[in-house]
């Protein structure tokens, strides 16, 4: 049976539960998913089965995508296309410029920020912090859209590009 994305290259690159779930999602419409040896951290480890290749050289240029995702720390060195027909996807936890783009972050300060934690609790207590990685498959689930609509654009035109997502905005768009 033929799957709509098996013809795709796939780098995943980073150790963010984000970054895992898109690289899931395009192993799961049959492309060809590879993640670095150094990168399978017991958080995304859900996400590791037979589909995705365990690669220790990864060529990048080869690669019709690459995601780069952090779980709580900025992106220290963005990736940018190797090759004109490439889509890099970045997942941060903030937009990478903005008053917030060298932060730190975790689940309950994305949550907090984006405003989802005025939804869960009580107001005269302390917050709660809601379903566990919520923010990370939420901005998996938008940053796989986004290349995808990318990937529409770069049949159109034969051009890749950046497609970035950050926690923040993903979470504050939830409600």
């Amino acid at each position: 049976m033929t799957t709509a994305l098996e013809s795709l290259l796939v780098v995943e690159i980073g150790r963010s539960v984000a970054g895992a779930y898109v690289g899931k999602l395009f192993a799961d419409y049959g492309s060809e998913v590879h993640i670095s040896e150094a990168m399978k951290p017991s958080a995304t480890s859900a996400f590791f089965d037979d589909s995705k290749h365990l690669n220790s050289t990864i060529v990048l240029n080869e690669a019709d995508v690459v995601i780069q995702s952090s779980h709580s720390d900025p992106i220290e060195s963005p990736l940018a296309p190797i090759n004109p027909e490439q889509v890099v996807l970045r997942i941060s936890p903030f937009p990478s410029e903005g008053p917030y783009s060298k932060w730190k972050s975790t689940d309950l300060v994305d949550a907090a920020l984006g405003g989802h934690l005025r939804l869960t609790g009580d107001p005269s207590r302390e917050p709660l912090s809601g379903v566990p990685d919520l923010v990370h498959m939420a901005s998996g689930a938008t940053g796989f859209i986004g290349v995808l609509a990318a990937l529409m654009t770069r049949a159109r035109t034969g051009r890749g590009q950046i497609v970035e997502v950050s926690h923040q905005e993903v979470i504050a768009s939830l409600h």
